[in-house]
């Protein structure tokens, strides 16, 4: 009869103690659950954060659109730019904030804005917030954009 073929890492544990066996086991058992944990733990702050994130984001374009609604027509750029710097600066969240209108026609006009220069992506997403008259919201992997209408002929943009 021929002996059984063993693989090679059959007689790996062979020669230890029963005692050396136990506490592998042990470590490996230790290794998986605090492994595990540690995963679970930072997939729960990072939805924390971006909960928080779209939080302050909703919030923070809810409050430029109650300042803008409560201003007498015409709007004053400046003195609603005033104010959007003031937002920005009271939370570090937001990067900009930007007031868009549509004219007769559909076209989109910046009124004012805490930036040099908008996105097309932005003035695009401040489009179909006009056109749905509902918030809407964009995200990338490192930006939110939130555009919320304005129930007078404004539209509020909000990026972070």
């Amino acid at each position: 009869m021929s002996p059984h073929a063993r693989p090679t890492v059959a007689g790996w544990l062979r020669g230890t103690s029963l005692g050396t066996r136990l506490s592998l086991l042990i470590a490996l058992i230790v290794i998986v659950v605090v492994s595990s944990v540690s995963y679970l733990e930072v997939r729960s702050f990072e939805q924390h954060i971006e909960t928080d994130l779209l939080d302050s984001a909703r919030l923070g374009a809810q409050s430029a659109a109650d300042g803008v609604a409560q201003r007498a027509l015409p709007l004053d750029p400046q003195d609603i730019r005033d104010t959007l710097h003031d937002l920005v600066a009271a939370d570090p969240v937001l990067d900009e904030i930007s007031v868009v209108e549509a004219d007769q026609s559909g076209r989109l006009h910046v009124i004012t804005s805490t930036s040099t220069e908008e996105r097309a992506e932005a003035l695009s997403l401040a489009g179909r917030a006009i056109a749905t008259k509902a918030s809407t919201s964009e995200r990338s992997a490192t930006q939110i954009t939130v555009a919320l209408p304005v129930p007078l002929m404004a539209l509020l943009m909000l990026r972070f």
